[in-house]
This record gives C-alpha cells, sequence and structure tokens, in this order.
C-alpha cells in the first residue's frame, strides 16, 4: 500500500505521475482522476478565497481574520459565522465577482470571453501567489475559474446575505445587504477593473443588462454610475 495520500496532491499531473510510478496507468489510472478531483477542487477553491481575501485586505488590520474565514469555508460554518468580517468577505466577493466577469469584449464589459484574470489569481500579488497558470485560456484555466466561482459562493453562504456594488460611498450594511463602494481610489483593482464594473453599474441599473455581475448585484442612481464611468475615462485618457 502506497505511503502517498494521493487526495493531498493538487495537481492531476503529479496524481498520474505517482500512479504511472506504481504501473497504474490507462483506464484505472483515470479512476482514480477522476476519484480524487473533488479533493484537488477544493484546494483550488481555499486558494482561491484565500487569494480574494488578501486583495480585499491588502496590508490592513483585517488580514488577521483570514485564517478564520478560510476555516469556516473548511468546516461549512452556518450563514452569519463571519459577522465579524462581513466587510472583509463583502470586499472580497467581489474580487471574485471582478474575476468572473473579466474585462475587453467588443463594448468593454468583459463577460465570458474576456481573458484576463483579476490580479489576485493573475500573479503574486498581496502575499499570495498566483492560482495555478494564471490565465483564464491556460490548460488549467477553466478548473481554476469554477474554483474561484465556488469560492465566492460559498463566502455568500457564509455572509447569508448578498452583496452589492455601488457607485458612491454610503452605508456598508443595508436592509438589503452588504454594499460595497466602487470609489475612485478603490484598492480591489485596478482602473480599466473598475471601469468596466462602472459600465456595467450603469447599463444594469437602466434594465440594459439582465446580471450585473456573477454573484454580486448593482444598485444606485444612474447618474452617480454615469459621473463615476466619465471621471474614469478622463484618468485612463493618455
Amino acid at each position: 500500500m502506497s505511503d502517498l495520500n494521493l487526495t493531498e496532491m493538487h495537481l492531476a499531473s503529479d496524481v498520474r505521475r505517482e500512479l504511472n510510478r506504481q504501473n497504474i496507468t490507462g483506464p484505472a489510472a483515470d479512476l482514480v482522476l477522476r476519484y480524487t478531483a473533488p479533493a484537488r477542487h477544493e484546494w483550488r477553491v481555499l486558494q482561491s478565497a484565500e487569494a480574494a481575501l488578501k486583495a480585499a485586505a491588502a496590508t490592513g488590520p483585517e488580514v488577521d481574520r483570514i485564517p478564520a474565514v478560510l476555516s469556516a469555508i473548511t468546516r461549512g460554518c452556518r450563514p452569519g459565522a463571519v459577522e465579524q468580517s462581513a466587510e472583509l468577505v463583502a470586499k472580497a466577493v467581489v474580487v471574485l465577482a471582478l474575476d468572473a466577469n473579466g474585462i475587453g469584449g467588443p463594448r468593454g464589459l468583459g463577460g465570458g470571453i474576456a481573458a484576463a484574470r483579476h490580479p489576485a489569481f493573475a500573479r503574486p500579488a498581496f502575499g499570495a501567489g498566483p492560482c495555478g497558470k494564471g490565465r483564464r485560456q491556460a490548460s488549467d484555466g477553466g478548473a481554476w475559474m469554477a474554483a474561484a466561482l465556488d469560492a465566492g459562493s460559498r463566502l455568500l453562504d457564509l455572509l447569508g446575505r448578498a452583496v452589492w456594488v455601488v457607485p458612491r460611498r454610503g452605508p456598508l450594511v443595508t436592509e438589503f445587504g452588504i454594499e460595497v463602494p466602487l470609489s475612485l481610489d478603490w484598492p480591489l483593482a485596478p482602473r480599466e477593473w473598475r471601469l468596466t464594473a462602472a459600465k456595467r453599474g450603469l447599463l444594469f441599473v437602466l434594465g440594459l443588462l439582465p446580471e450585473y455581475m456573477p454573484l454580486v448585484g448593482a444598485a444606485g442612481e444612474p447618474a452617480d454610475w454615469s459621473a463615476l464611468i466619465n471621471t474614469l475615462v478622463e484618468l485612463t485618457a493618455p
């Protein structure tokens, strides 16, 4: 019997290499790879959640709360279990939503054809390493994107309430959920990502988009979204 725990190997290539070493090949190896896939997905979920939380906390004091949130994900805690870290978790969900939506596309709205990943997942940043190869179109891109969405869903479950992106600062916790303001000095994403989110916000509140972004909604007055877009465009102009 092997001393190695195949469920603790994070890469399918490592599992297959170990199976080859044990002369387990063909359909038999495929069986083992399928059986151990949930464990690798779980690891990617936690890595994605940690990267998003570190991006949300940056260098602030909330960094110390990250281990407790990750532990709550692992233990499958009930909604409301991260109430003391609600703001941090809400911001992390927005980071994951930005990543799921992406940037680019013919109208600069991101969406399914977007190629870029949020910097928190694409390269070493905020004290975390890249999640896999860090590219949507990479060989592991689909698995990591699925894990990131799963991480966002689990964080929302822990919050037990909705997360809304708004164009200006206001009360954080409302009767509708937790609001995360998309301000000009927003540390959660580079300017191009903020502009994409602002464009989608305006179109969403005008009823022109059926969905704002995965995981989160948008609220606020169209005029406020308009002002944010115009300012961001001016700031990004050469």
